[in-house]
């Protein structure tokens, strides 16, 4: 674009996904890459891209003046810790440092996601022309454009589509121990024999909230949507005896909450050889919270990128009610149930 005239551009993407680094950028194959809006002679080329399996976590931009002028500068956080920039976040107050530069420079930068919208740059939109860009997968990894003592130029990069993303080979800090339950009365009852024999039924539910999640160390935004596999883990419980199970492998959200209905029931006979009883509906619960490793594969414009992740793993769970009936050791101190009423 061969103008002096300040340009506008707008773009409409979904904030979702990212990893950790590796040692190369994104291959151009699994990017889309869209016109650039602005001069293509004023200042010089740039390319600002994360490292595979990195993306675009937060974005700086600088302005000339404070009341909305035109756009000089631009800084990409990404999410495996590093970052790049391009232009000047500084005012030029002396002789222009930058040959080949004009003052064509970009005037504002818009952005609109499912849940936000933000822009920056010149506050009067009235005179500007906005051009609508490629957003792929609406994965944002990187910036492409020309700046010199101002931003000139400027088009993103994004990812293709994503097809896939799954969190696997996990292996945790710590595996869950005794010390990680803790028992949960739900009921107590009691019962007496008052010279007619009877039969006790001490039954009833309870519902309780279960969870597990995996939270990223990162703001990887590539595995907000991915799949866990792992071998679940639980807690198996005989006759009062609750330990922690690891079951067969399993794929699940990365993050889960789910109702569990817990339930009890007992019946026991009230005579004369066994005139009192007690009853408890005891579950138990486990808490867990510990570190854990992985890898995340994404399929990338049918390619599969693999890369590092991490994290904390917490859970929160319920065994299946135990419960025991058997003489009270207090009888004052429980509530008694008596025998049905003949009718």
């Amino acid at each position: 674009m061969h103008s002096t005239k300040n340009s506008i551009f707008s773009a409409a993407f979904t904030v979702c996904l990212a990893v950790l680094t590796f040692a190369e950028p994104w291959d151009a194959s699994v990017c889309v890459r869209s016109a650039l809006i602005g001069s293509s002679t004023a200042g010089y080329p740039f390319i600002l891209l994360a490292e595979e399996s990195a993306t675009v976590s937060k974005i700086r931009l600088w302005r000339t003046g404070e009341k909305g002028g035109s756009l000089r500068g631009i800084s990409l956080g990404f999410s495996d810790g590093t970052s790049q920039s391009a232009g000047t976040s500084q005012r030029t107050t002396r002789r222009n440092p930058f040959r080949n530069d004009t003052r064509a420079r970009l005037a504002r930068v818009d952005f609109v996601t499912e849940k936000n919208s933000w822009g920056y740059g010149v506050a009067d939109t009235r005179a500007l022309t906005s051009h609508a860009v490629a957003v792929g997968s609406g994965v944002l990894v990187g910036f492409q454009g020309r700046a010199g003592s101002g931003l000139h130029q400027l088009a993103p990069i994004f990812l293709k589509s994503v097809s896939r993303a799954r969190i696997e080979n996990i292996v945790f800090d710590a595996m869950p121990g005794p010390n990680n339950l803790r028992p949960i009365t739900l009921a107590d009852g009691f019962a007496a024999w008052e010279g007619k024999d009877w039969t006790y039924t001490f039954s009833g539910s309870q519902t309780r909230e279960t969870s597990s999640s995996f939270n990223l160390q990162n703001s990887n935004q590539l595995a907000i949507g991915a799949s866990v596999a792992f071998d679940g883990s639980g807690i198996a419980k005989w006759g009062g005896s609750a330990t922690w199970s690891v079951a067969s492998q399993t794929s699940r959200d990365r993050s889960e909450t789910k109702t569990q209905l817990l339930t009890w029931s007992a019946s026991v006979d009230i005579n004369e050889k066994n005139p009192s009883v007690r009853c408890t509906a005891i579950t138990m619960e486990g808490r867990v919270s510990t570190g854990w490793i992985g890898t995340l594969t994404t399929i990338i414009g049918g390619r599969a990128v693999r890369s590092p992740i991490s994290g904390i793993y917490e859970e929160i769970s319920y065994s299946q009610v135990h419960t025991t009936c058997g003489p009270p050791p207090d009888s004052s101190s429980s509530t008694q149930s008596t025998p049905p009423t003949s009718r």
